[in-house]
């Protein structure tokens, strides 16, 4: 699970199908967390869930419903599609926006996955932004050093 803080600038995110748990990595959630109250998941119907029949090969958006053990199933989106009915997120005069990007067919090592944007009043898709991983400064002047000596 990634817990997200839409509140920043819009990011986009990789989700990973659960099916596929097994070849993700710390960077391919299956199951991502929007400030404790929103959940998105890829209900891809293939392996053991190849039977499902609600929400088939959708990002699923759902709520936590007060008062009962339960959640709400507040839809299906597929790639191009936005989730954006909550008009005032958190009271902050903005609107939750949640965009699917892209889908991404994985393969023996990799998982099937969903690019999903998640942020307040826009999407990120198409934009191009920096990863979480970046390298840190001190390998990034190596590798300009090292560059610059072979190049001479």
């Amino acid at each position: 699970t990634m817990k997200v803080d839409p509140s920043t600038s819009p990011r986009v995110y990789k989700l990973a199908t659960f099916v596929d748990y097994d070849k993700t990595n710390s960077k391919e959630p299956v199951l991502i967390n929007v400030g404790d109250e929103y959940f998105l998941q890829y209900n891809r119907a293939k392996a053991f869930n190849s039977g499902t029949e609600e929400k088939q090969n959708l990002l699923t958006v759902t709520t936590d419903t007060a008062n009962t053990s339960g959640s709400t199933n507040l839809g299906g989106f597929r790639s191009g599609e936005t989730f954006n009915k909550v008009s005032n997120y958190q009271s902050s005069r903005k609107r939750l926006v949640v965009k699917v990007c892209d889908q991404i067919s994985g393969n023996g090592s990799s998982p099937d996955a969903l690019m999903v944007s998640i942020g307040l009043d826009g999407s990120a898709c198409g934009q191009v932004q920096q990863p979480d991983d970046k390298p840190s400064f001190s390998i990034d002047k190596a590798i300009i050093l090292t560059a610059a000596k072979t190049t001479k």
